[in-house]
């Protein structure tokens, strides 16, 4: 879920501030699409697991890192029209660049959007087999699908070796889904979740039908796969405009 601020201070604070939220250290981490990535999760982990108040910031003109941790892409591209805008600005600094730079006409087109993502060096588009950097993440397309795979080929292997080879394909993105991920027919529990059902309908209602289960069942990433097991995983798909038209 993406947290909102209704009312976020946009005033720029700088001393005692983390690297990942000065002027500096933003300009450093973005040298790299890695870099770039690296900044973008310290900071969600800063405002969602830490509560940590964020200056907020505008990358390239079009990456918005906002006070509460998360990162938002404008859908017109500002570098674009405007090649010369800085690197790193803060709120007042971008609102200055574009009330200079833009015409009041054309302002009106300037939104960013969240729940875009952004690809990671070690993936490669599916059509030409070429990858991205922090100069053209710009040229993506992506897509977000979920996926069930059966683990034979993990037999006797544990949930952390699962993980590590999805996390190393290069031609998505792989992510274990929410809870419960694991499914496996052995799971399945028909009993009731009532100890004592009062209607045809609470008898319908059992703990376990379809044999799911997750971290609040035990699994943990020294659980050894059996036979039968499957898992849900999140895939992205990433591809270059021009590829995805081909496509």
């Amino acid at each position: 879920m993406t947290r909102l601020s209704l009312k976020p201070d946009l005033s720029y604070k700088e001393d005692g501030r983390p690297w990942y939220d000065t002027k500096m250290g933003v300009g450093i981490a973005i040298k790299t699409l890695s870099g770039f990535l690296n900044l973008k999760e310290e900071r969600r982990l800063a405002s969602y697991i830490r509560n940590e108040n964020l200056n907020q910031f505008f990358i390239f003109g079009d990456y918005c890192f906002d006070t509460v941790g998360n990162c938002s892409i404008s859908q017109l591209s500002i570098k674009k029209m405007c090649p010369d805008i800085p690197d790193v600005l803060t709120y007042e600094e971008y609102q200055e660049f574009i009330r200079k730079n833009i015409k009041l006409e054309d302002s009106s087109d300037l939104c960013f959007v969240y729940g875009q993502y952004i690809p990671s060096e070690h993936v490669y588009c599916p059509v030409c087999k070429k990858g991205w950097s922090i100069k053209n993440i710009r040229d993506v397309i992506f897509k977000r699908t979920g996926k069930y795979f059966l683990l034979t080929d993990f037999i006797n292997k544990t949930l952390r070796e699962v993980k590590e080879f999805y996390e190393s394909k290069t031609d998505a993105e792989y992510s274990i889904s929410g809870e419960p991920f694991l499914q496996n027919d052995s799971f399945i529990d028909n009993s009731s979740l009532t100890l004592i059902p009062k209607d045809d309908f609470e008898k319908t209602i059992v703990k376990n039908r379809d044999g799911w289960v997750g971290t609040e069942d035990g699994i943990t990433d020294d659980y050894i796969i059996k036979e039968g097991d499957g898992i849900n995983f999140n895939v992205v798909s990433y591809f270059h405009l021009g590829c995805n038209n081909i496509k």
